[in-house]
């Protein structure tokens, strides 16, 4: 369970929170991995002080090294025109051309921003984002960061028929303080939440998975090609970099505890004939691994049919009777299932090694595009 929160440290005044952007990026990985990023924009305008520091509530399990700043890459004018959807949005020197003003790209002070130890939860996190310079009086700033997820919380719950991903939910909530009784230590951040006097909230995930249910209705859905945005991303898409992907967008306006947004997709796979390569790479790499331990000789494929031939002989001579019994079939059921349980274990032991395996990889393809 989680929200997002935006509040003043405890003994600071509070400011005003003219944006909120929210990116949730659902991307290819290898061997069915999924890679998935969240990215956060904030507009900023102090009123009493000089803002320097503010606390950032997420409904995602982090690490301490998962924050980012995308300051640098928001510089590219091209990359600030797709995040923004406007031209010339980059004017001077790490500035913002917004509603006919300039607005400073607010510098991030890496080591005085912090995941805090009280309030966190393996699916929320309480972040103190600090400021390089602060931000004067009646000034306004952007800031964007970016969050890389050790787990998703309820912010994105993977659906599983057997080992496979079939379908998925997207539940975003903000400002919603129901969900801060499932979280300890977070009063302090419930009781100083700001209001956001405007919300973006966007879902990008693989188009394969098509909607099935959204709430609110979105402002709109699109198809978005994942190969213009690998140099914001920093990474190619998904290995081959010809993957689609389909834009959710959410608008709302004076987000408080009194008016919290709640926006949710649920998506389902379309399935083809064909598997895809990603369902066929563990087999794949599963065949060339027993190659090497049995010592199989890839050139003459006449095992094959010897392995097939005891195969069949196996199922249809010993246990064929068995397997029509209930009995057998139970047995049956039961092994698929613990092999299910099984392939999931693995990934959530393994995911943190394959996440990083996958990230290098796809940023070095993403690196070599351009």
């Amino acid at each position: 369970m989680g929200f997002f929160a935006v509040a003043p440290l405890q003994d600071d005044p509070d400011f005003d929170l003219i944006a909120l952007h929210l990116n949730l990026w659902v991307l290819g990985g290898l061997f069915g991995y999924r890679a998935v990023y969240l990215d956060v924009g904030l507009r900023l305008r102090p009123n009493e002080e000089q803002l320097g520091r503010f606390r950032l509530g997420l409904p995602i399990g982090t690490r301490d090294d998962s924050l980012v700043s995308l300051r640098d890459v928001m510089t590219d004018p091209v990359v600030a025109s797709l995040i923004f959807a406007r031209e010339n949005v980059i004017v001077g020197d790490h500035q913002l051309n917004l509603d006919g003003q300039r607005i400073p790209l607010l510098r991030l002070d890496s080591a005085n921003s912090m995941r805090e130890a009280r309030g966190n939860h393996h699916d929320f996190s309480i972040w103190t984002i600090a400021l390089a310079e602060p931000l004067e009086i009646g000034a306004e700033g952007y800031v964007r960061l970016r969050f890389k997820i050790k787990s998703l919380g309820r912010l994105w719950l993977w659906h599983r028929s057997l080992a496979a991903r079939t379908a998925a939910t997207a539940d975003i909530r903000v400002a919603d303080e129901r969900e801060a009784q499932t979280v300890q230590y977070t009063e302090t951040l419930t009781s100083r939440m700001v209001q956001a006097d405007r919300i973006d909230a966007f879902i990008i995930a693989p188009e394969v998975f098509q909607p099935r249910l959204t709430s609110p209705d979105p402002a709109y859905v699109r198809l978005l090609e994942g190969r213009v945005w690998e140099k914001y991303l920093h990474r190619a898409t998904d290995i081959f970099r010809n993957e689609k992907f389909l834009v959710y967008r959410w608008r709302e306006n004076n987000v408080s505890s009194g008016n919290p947004f709640r926006g949710l997709v649920q998506m389902s796979r379309e399935r083809s004939l064909l598997p895809r390569m990603s369902e066929l790479m563990p087999a794949l790499i599963a065949l060339v691994l027993a190659g090497f331990v049995f010592d199989l000789d890839f050139r003459d494929l006449s095992w094959i049919e010897s392995a097939a031939g005891d195969v069949l002989a196996f199922v249809f001579g010993g246990i064929g009777k068995t397997v029509v019994s209930l009995l057998g079939l139970t047995v049956v059921i039961g092994a698929v299932y613990l092999l299910r349980n099984l392939i999931r274990d693995l990934r959530r032991s393994f995911g943190g090694v394959l996440g990083r395996i996958d990230e290098w990889v796809y940023s070095r393809r993403g690196t070599n595009a351009r």
